[in-house]
Protein backbone atom coordinates (compact mmCIF):
# COMPACT_ATOMS: atom_id res chain seq x y z
CA UNK A 1 0.00 0.00 0.00
CA UNK A 2 1.29 3.20 -0.76
CA UNK A 3 0.39 7.13 -0.64
CA UNK A 4 1.05 9.23 -3.04
CA UNK A 5 1.28 12.84 -4.32
CA UNK A 6 0.93 14.48 -7.70
CA UNK A 7 1.79 18.01 -8.26
CA UNK A 8 0.18 18.65 -11.21
CA UNK A 9 -3.54 17.58 -9.64
CA UNK A 10 -2.09 18.68 -6.31
CA UNK A 11 -3.89 15.65 -4.90
CA UNK A 12 -3.35 12.75 -2.45
CA UNK A 13 -3.65 9.39 -3.59
CA UNK A 14 -3.72 5.96 -1.56
CA UNK A 15 -2.84 3.23 -4.12
CA UNK A 16 -5.27 0.27 -2.43
CA UNK A 17 -8.24 2.75 -3.45
CA UNK A 18 -7.01 4.55 -6.71
CA UNK A 19 -6.39 2.49 -9.86
CA UNK A 20 -5.76 5.37 -11.59
CA UNK A 21 -3.36 7.66 -11.17
CA UNK A 22 -1.62 10.81 -12.42
CA UNK A 23 2.17 9.99 -14.04
CA UNK A 24 3.59 12.69 -11.83
CA UNK A 25 2.44 10.63 -8.72
CA UNK A 26 5.71 10.66 -5.95
CA UNK A 27 5.49 8.07 -3.26
CA UNK A 28 5.22 9.91 -0.08
CA UNK A 29 5.79 8.90 3.72
CA UNK A 30 2.47 7.17 5.66
CA UNK A 31 3.20 9.81 8.39
CA UNK A 32 3.31 12.56 5.95
CA UNK A 33 0.45 11.53 4.32
CA UNK A 34 -1.81 12.07 6.99
CA UNK A 35 -0.40 15.47 8.36
CA UNK A 36 -1.17 16.65 4.66
CA UNK A 37 -4.82 15.18 5.15
CA UNK A 38 -5.07 16.70 8.58
CA UNK A 39 -3.65 20.14 7.18
CA UNK A 40 -6.92 22.01 6.73
CA UNK A 41 -8.49 21.52 9.65
CA UNK A 42 -5.52 23.55 11.32
CA UNK A 43 -6.28 26.25 9.47
CA UNK A 44 -3.26 25.04 6.91
CA UNK A 45 -3.16 24.84 3.04
CA UNK A 46 -1.75 21.76 0.49
CA UNK A 47 1.97 23.38 -0.65
CA UNK A 48 4.86 22.15 -3.11
CA UNK A 49 8.21 23.38 -2.22
CA UNK A 50 10.95 24.52 -3.79
CA UNK A 51 11.74 20.09 -4.67
CA UNK A 52 8.08 19.65 -6.05
CA UNK A 53 7.42 17.87 -2.71
CA UNK A 54 4.27 18.32 -1.06
CA UNK A 55 4.39 20.71 2.14
CA UNK A 56 1.41 22.45 4.19
CA UNK A 57 1.79 26.16 4.40
CA UNK A 58 -0.05 28.70 6.87
CA UNK A 59 -3.63 30.20 4.96
CA UNK A 60 -3.25 34.22 5.16
CA UNK A 61 -6.71 35.49 4.70
CA UNK A 62 -7.57 38.72 2.57
CA UNK A 63 -7.82 42.11 4.38
CA UNK A 64 -11.24 41.88 3.02
CA UNK A 65 -11.93 37.58 4.68
CA UNK A 66 -9.94 38.81 7.54
CA UNK A 67 -12.61 41.92 8.23
CA UNK A 68 -15.37 39.82 8.01
CA UNK A 69 -13.94 36.84 10.32
CA UNK A 70 -13.02 39.93 12.97
CA UNK A 71 -16.82 41.83 13.18
CA UNK A 72 -17.95 38.02 13.46
CA UNK A 73 -15.72 37.88 16.17
CA UNK A 74 -16.87 41.10 17.87
CA UNK A 75 -20.13 40.36 17.61
CA UNK A 76 -19.59 37.35 19.50
CA UNK A 77 -17.81 39.11 22.47
CA UNK A 78 -20.89 41.61 22.68
CA UNK A 79 -23.31 38.46 22.78
CA UNK A 80 -21.19 37.04 25.50
CA UNK A 81 -21.55 40.12 27.53
CA UNK A 82 -25.41 41.20 26.99
CA UNK A 83 -26.55 39.19 30.03
CA UNK A 84 -24.10 40.46 32.36
CA UNK A 85 -25.22 44.17 31.14
CA UNK A 86 -28.54 43.27 31.41
CA UNK A 87 -28.58 41.50 35.04
CA UNK A 88 -26.69 44.24 36.11
CA UNK A 89 -29.24 46.62 34.84
CA UNK A 90 -32.20 44.54 36.28
CA UNK A 91 -30.46 44.45 39.83
CA UNK A 92 -30.17 47.84 39.98
CA UNK A 93 -33.90 49.02 39.22
CA UNK A 94 -35.07 46.63 41.74
CA UNK A 95 -32.84 48.21 44.03
CA UNK A 96 -31.12 44.85 44.75
CA UNK A 97 -27.34 43.95 45.47
CA UNK A 98 -25.81 44.04 42.12
CA UNK A 99 -23.78 41.17 41.25
CA UNK A 100 -21.05 43.11 39.96
CA UNK A 101 -19.47 46.05 41.35
CA UNK A 102 -19.61 49.91 39.85
CA UNK A 103 -16.23 49.70 38.49
CA UNK A 104 -16.61 46.44 37.10
CA UNK A 105 -19.61 47.72 35.32
CA UNK A 106 -18.32 50.81 34.39
CA UNK A 107 -15.17 48.43 32.95
CA UNK A 108 -17.39 46.23 31.28
CA UNK A 109 -19.52 49.04 29.26
CA UNK A 110 -15.97 50.90 28.48
CA UNK A 111 -14.66 47.23 26.74
CA UNK A 112 -18.42 47.17 25.28
CA UNK A 113 -17.37 50.39 23.62
CA UNK A 114 -14.23 49.31 22.33
CA UNK A 115 -15.91 46.92 20.57
CA UNK A 116 -18.29 48.91 19.23
CA UNK A 117 -15.27 51.34 17.32
CA UNK A 118 -13.10 48.02 16.57
CA UNK A 119 -14.28 48.11 12.88
CA UNK A 120 -13.41 51.76 12.76
CA UNK A 121 -10.08 51.38 13.94
CA UNK A 122 -7.36 51.90 12.13
CA UNK A 123 -5.75 48.62 13.55
CA UNK A 124 -8.70 46.84 12.25
CA UNK A 125 -8.48 43.29 11.63
CA UNK A 126 -5.22 42.71 12.77
CA UNK A 127 -5.89 39.76 15.35
CA UNK A 128 -2.92 41.06 17.65
CA UNK A 129 -4.68 44.94 18.80
CA UNK A 130 -8.34 43.74 19.39
CA UNK A 131 -9.96 45.53 22.44
CA UNK A 132 -8.99 43.18 25.39
CA UNK A 133 -11.57 42.53 27.71
CA UNK A 134 -11.05 43.35 31.66
CA UNK A 135 -9.39 40.53 33.27
CA UNK A 136 -11.93 39.53 35.65
CA UNK A 137 -14.30 38.85 32.82
CA UNK A 138 -11.83 36.53 30.89
CA UNK A 139 -11.35 34.56 34.20
CA UNK A 140 -15.61 34.64 34.88
CA UNK A 141 -16.12 33.74 30.84
CA UNK A 142 -13.36 30.33 31.51
CA UNK A 143 -14.82 29.51 34.49
CA UNK A 144 -17.92 28.90 33.07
Amino acid sequence: MSKLFSKSTMGLYDSELTTSLPNDAVEISSELFLRLIEGPSQGLQLSVDTDGLPCLVEVKPSHEEASVLERKWRDAAMDQTDWLVARHRDERDIGGKTTLEDQQFSQLLAYRQELRLWPDAADFPDIQKRPRSPLWLTDLNSSQ
